[in-house]
């Protein structure tokens, strides 16, 4: 009588210990299962600021190459005006010369 007592709490005893097994079997299955999901995201994104870093880089380097090349081509620029001005004031000088003999020659 007694041993049957003992032998049914030991029989529910068994079932919940087994019950609680298969719970925390499947609730380790899902924090594992959320754990990689985590884990591929933050890779997942570690490897984008890694790519955006990069372009960052990229980028910057062709800003400074290409505002070397302004710079570049403005004293390009400067130094073209210059000649220019100085053609230009050549011409009229010279002009302004040739004007006296042809005035000269239309007098006669």
């Amino acid at each position: 009588d007694h041993f049957v007592k003992v032998r049914a709490l030991i029989r529910d005893l068994i079932e919940r210990l087994n019950e609680q097994a298969k719970s925390e079997a499947t609730q380790k299955s899902f924090c594992d299962k959320e754990m990689k999901a985590a884990t591929d995201k933050r890779d997942k994104e570690q490897s984008n600021v890694e790519d955006n870093k990069a372009k960052i880089s990229a980028t910057e380097a062709n800003i400074q190459q290409l505002t070397q090349e302004i710079a570049d081509l403005s004293r390009g620029i400067a130094d073209n005006k210059k000649a220019l001005k100085e053609a230009t004031d050549l011409r009229q000088k010279e002009s302004a010369e040739n004007e006296k003999p042809v005035a000269e020659a239309e007098a006669r």
